[in-house]
Order: structure tokens, then sequence, then C-alpha cells
């Protein structure tokens, strides 16, 4: 759910050479760096990801596309918040001008704190589902945390939060951790990170709600984002990478004869193989047959709305399940009329909350540029 742009340049040697390349846009690290601008793909990306979870949420309850759906936004934060701070790793060995950290956190803040609180508010000013017995774990951003230590998925209205908390998680540690190392070490450190997540997943049942949402659980799509953008940034991204999905995707066919636990680790290891291709894929401009769906206008502007329409749909639904009856009672419950209707809501409900409320605190961020 975020944008990212980084700089390409020429590889220099020499402090001298580092600033008079800087100056022209380029850097001098020992390396190229990732393409700069907007990546209309990763947008059309971010609509797919939505698409899967309104599936599941409104449509049919028992699919997987939309814990699927869930994995690739994680897969696409890894990716792009990661681009961000190697910016200012490279600034940082240079010995040029750089922003202070706490800018990187403002504008996460000033990007995903709005929305969310205001959602927050009206759900505690009407206490849906007894939200406010649970006020303080959700105020906090530790709703993952409150759903494993229940064990449970309620309050409903806002079960997809949990994945908001992973993210804010991420956030905290991710960075601090990255430009604490030297870049030698960055990405050995990435791999340490989601090896330590596995082994602390396995832990778990995995029929266990905290197997899911605590936030090591998730690690594997996180750094496998990250990864994918260190091996860009140093120019080392083959175009051959992505067919490590293929064999990845073979080995599911395999998966089905291990136990029940050590499957489940392999499906959701698997999903962040295969989405760090896809984003792979996309990243680099994709413009092959498929194009017409990511970079479509309309995958565009759903992506680019796309936090709305995560934050909100659950919402949605409530309303649909409360109020719908003696009208339209096919809304009542889960199914293709409530998926088309609440899809057309929430869609409503996230572009108004993009004009009136995301863009205005989106453009104060340009008083706390980063990197």
């Amino acid at each position: 759910m975020h944008r990212t742009t980084a700089s390409r340049g020429t590889v220099a040697r020499g402090t001298a050479a580092a600033v008079a390349n800087a100056k022209t846009g380029s850097l001098a690290a020992g390396h190229s760096v990732a393409p700069s601008g907007y990546r209309p793909q990763l947008d059309g990306l971010r609509a797919l990801a939505c698409l899967g979870v309104l599936y599941s949420h409104l449509w049919v309850e028992e699919s997987m596309l939309g814990h699927a759906g869930v994995r690739l936004f994680f897969t696409l934060s890894g990716y792009l918040i990661t681009l961000i701070l190697l910016d200012d790793a490279d600034k940082r060995a240079l010995g040029l001008p750089r922003q202070p950290l706490w800018h990187f956190y403002a504008r996460r803040a000033l990007r995903l704190w709005p929305a969310y609180y205001a959602a927050l508010a009206i759900a505690l000013i009407t206490n849906v589902h007894d939200l406010r017995d649970s006020a303080t774990w959700h105020i906090l951003y530790a709703t993952n945390i409150y759903f494993a230590v229940t064990n449970n998925w309620w309050p409903q209205v806002i079960v997809s939060w949990w994945s908001l908390s992973v993210e804010e998680q991420f956030y905290l540690v991710w960075p601090i951790l990255l430009l604490a190392v030297p870049r030698r070490w960055q990405a050995a450190s990435a791999i340490a990170f989601c090896l330590g997540g596995l082994m602390l997943r396995a832990l778990f049942p995995s029929d266990s709600v905290a197997y899911y949402t605590l936030p090591f659980a998730s690690l594997d799509s996180l750094t496998g984002g990250a990864l994918l953008a260190m091996a860009e940034h140093r120019g080392r991204l083959s175009k051959w990478f992505p067919l490590i999905a293929l064999p990845v995707l073979a080995l599911q066919l395999w998966a089905w004869e291990l136990p029940p636990a050590l499957a489940t680790q392999c499906y959701e290891t698997s999903f962040a193989v295969v989405f760090t291709c896809i984003v792979a894929v996309l990243s680099r401009g994709y413009a092959g047959p498929l194009n017409w769906i990511f970079g479509s206008p309309l995958a565009r502007y759903l992506g680019k709305i796309s936090y709305g329409i995560y934050l909100y749909h659950m919402f949605v639904r409530v309303l649909l399940q409360e109020f719908s009856y003696p009208l339209a009672p096919s809304l009542m419950t889960v199914g293709f009329h409530m998926f088309a209707v609440g899809t057309l809501l929430t869609v409503a409900l996230a572009s108004l909350s993009w004009y009136v409320l995301e863009a205005p605190m989106n453009r104060l961020k340009r008083h706390v540029s980063y990197p």
C-alpha cells in the first residue's frame, strides 16, 4: 500500500566522485540502484490483492484468496519500504545530507493513521461487536496480538486489521535493523530475520490464530519483498529470477505427502516466494499480455485507494447484515449479492476517504521528506 521512488545512477568511486554523481541524480556506492518513478503495475497488483480479500469476506468465506491477498500486501510492503531505506543507507555511506529516521515514521503515520483512527473512532462510538471491550489493543495497533491471545477472530468487524498491526510492527523494527548493519550484512540479516520467524511460527499449531497473526508469522513474505529490493537496488536482479516460482509451485504437489503442520509451513512460505517473483516481474515495468489488467486505469485507481478498501470493507459487510432486511434480505448473508453490492459500497467509501482524508494528509508528507 505504498509508493516509493528510488534513483538509478552509474557506479563511481571516491568521495568527490560520489558527491558529483549525487548532484546529477546518481549514487556512488559500488552498485546501481532501482529504477525511479511510479510503478503503475504495482497499483494493479494491489487491486488484485484487494479483490481476493473482498471475495473471501463477502462471497466465499472458505476461499484462500483473501489470505493470499494479505500475503501479497506484505510482500509489496517489504519491497517498497526497503527500497526507501536503501536510498537512505546510500546517502549515509556517501556522507551526503540525509533526513532523520523519524521522517520515515512520520510519513508512515501520515499515510496510515488518519483513516485508521477515524474508522476506529466510529467503531468505538457505535460499539459495534462490543469493540470497546478490547479498545486498548486496537488503539495501540496490537489487534494481531489480541486475536492471538484470545485465539479468536472477534470482533469480526475488524477481522482484517490484524495485518495492519503486523505491518506497523514491521515498520518499527525493520528500519532500525536494516540501517544498523553494514551493507554487506544486510541480505544476511534479512535471511536470518526470516528464518527466525519461520522457526517461531513452527512452535504454534497451524490451526491456531497465533500461527497467522503474530508478527513473526509473516516475516517470510515481508523479508521476501525486502530481499527483492536489495537485489534490485544492487543491480543483481536477473531477468530469470521469476522462474524460481516454477519449482516452488511444483513442490506443492509433493507437500501433500508431508505431515499437516509441515505442509502448512511449506504452503505459507511458497506464497512468499511466488509473490516475490510476481512483484519482481511487475516492478520492472511489465508490458506483457496481462498488462491490460495490471496497467488499466481502473486497476490503478483501485490500487490507489486499496488501503481504504481493505480498512472499511468489513464495516460495509456489517452494515449490510444489520440493515438490509427487509428490503434486500439476500444482502444479509455472504454470497454473490453481498459481494457485488458490498464491493460497490466499499469502493465508494474508500474513494470518499481518499479525497477527503487520506490525500490531504498525504500532501503533508512534503514537510518530512525521506530519504
